[in-house]
């Protein structure tokens, strides 16, 4: 179905490196929600993406040369099937609108708040949906060229960050109820970590398919690693009264960093590469959300629906969340956690147990 383009399993990794790990330091809500005490929410966070991974290679070892959208007609239907992607279409959907907001807002707070709102939220949907026209093979090929250049950047601003810090930042521990503990994990597994379902769309497009549980394991523990380095950083650095009450408690951290007495500003080259990380989480829920109304639809080619669809996005993009961070912050903590429930982990359990019930039948 669609378009043929491969990329490798090496390609993979880096790509759900990226698309994890480019918004989750953007507000660290985790911060917010629990303190000291955020380590744990990204610990099970990270371990409940690992089991929805195995959930998703299970399913896709059953059906190797097929993505998300044809094998759910096969194992529920084809109706049944199309309601399932409906819904799945619609979080692709979220996902390009929120993280097209979230960048914009940032950028026009905290870079340049001179410059009208649509201006960036504008230029990240063309580029999206350019990078999307292109397609998977050379989504791929970007994110191995640019992502070793980010990690650089960001490793060096992080050992730079380490050595303003004096005490163990997680202590004291346990501060927090386990209500409260069990809910911040549930949504920082909702957001950024359940967002591999996309690459359901993704894995039967990968070359050496034996490499593919093992990259894809990889990237999502490195990615947690990275959460948990940051919240670390965040906390040590700033202290945890500023990592809670600061819209953006990371970059507060990266803007102390200070390379002897002349280089200053050195977080414009992390927010550079950083943006380039968020940017790839719009990319590909788009390049999967035009492969979903491909399959929708039956379509030949949805080239010609890439500017369409990147134009009214970028419309409802700009009438939500008006009330900038605040909003985006509101939604990621007390919506989209339920939002996203549904495609990102109820389906995929149907789907298993599904699979499970007709490898069972057929014996």
């Amino acid at each position: 179905m669609g378009e043929n383009g491969k990329i490798s399993s090496l390609q993979l990794g880096y790509l759900i490196f990226t698309y994890l790990s480019g918004f989750a330091t953007l507000y660290m809500l985790e911060i917010k929600m629990l303190g000291t005490d955020a380590w744990m929410s990204i610990l099970f966070a990270t371990l409940g993406s690992l089991l929805l991974l195995g959930i998703l290679l299970y399913i896709q070892r059953q059906f190797p040369e097929q993505t998300i959208f044809e094998y759910t007609e096969q194992l529920v239907g084809k109706w049944i099937g199309k309601g399932f992607m409906i819904i799945f279409l619609y979080y692709c959907f979220e996902l390009c609108m929120l993280t097209s907001k979230a960048l914009t807002v940032f950028y026009t707070t905290a870079i340049m708040p001179k410059t009208p709102s649509y201006v960036f939220n504008l230029l990240i949907f063309i580029v999206t949906a350019y990078a999307a026209y292109l397609g998977l093979e050379t989504i791929g090929r970007a994110a191995q060229i640019i992502l070793p250049l980010a990690v650089i950047s960001l490793t060096a601003v992080c050992v730079l960050i380490a050595s303003l810090i004096d005490i163990n930042p997680f202590l004291p521990m346990f501060q927090s109820s386990g209500k409260q503990i069990a809910y911040t994990s549930f949504s920082t597994y909702a957001f950024p970590f359940s967002k591999i379902i996309v690459f359901a769309a993704v894995f039967a497009r990968v070359k050496d398919k034996k490499a593919v549980s093992r990259n894809s394991m990889i990237a999502i523990i490195l990615a947690g690693i990275y959460f948990f380095s940051a919240t670390y950083l965040t906390i040590g650095s700033i202290g945890p009264y500023l990592a809670e009450i600061k819209t953006y408690p990371f970059f507060t951290a990266i803007s102390m960093v200070r390379i002897g007495d002349d280089i200053e500003r050195f977080e414009i080259v992390s927010i550079g590469f950083w943006t380039m990380l968020v940017i790839f989480e719009g990319i590909l829920a788009l390049y999967v959300a035009m492969r979903c109304i491909q399959y929708l639809f039956s379509l030949p080619d949805t080239k010609w629906l890439h500017i369409p669809t990147a134009l009214l996005l970028f419309g409802l993009s700009e009438k939500s969340f008006t009330n900038g961070s605040a909003s985006i912050i509101e939604f990621d903590y007390t919506t989209y956690p339920y939002t996203s429930l549904i495609p990102s982990t109820i389906i995929p359990l149907v789907l298993l147990i599904m699979t499970i019930l007709k490898k069972r039948a057929k014996k």
